[in-house]
């Protein structure tokens, strides 16, 4: 799989969170993202 997924990462959760709920959701093993939030911040 090969692209891009645009995530609302939600207050209290850090970036690594949300990357594993992404792998999770679409069994892959490789994903990453493209900058770190803080836990405290939404974006």
């Amino acid at each position: 799989m090969d692209g891009f997924i645009n995530v609302l990462k939600p207050t209290g959760m850090s970036s690594h969170d949300v990357v594993d709920v992404v792998r999770r959701i679409f069994h892959q093993k490789r994903v990453g993202h493209a900058g770190t939030l803080d836990p405290a911040a939404a974006g």
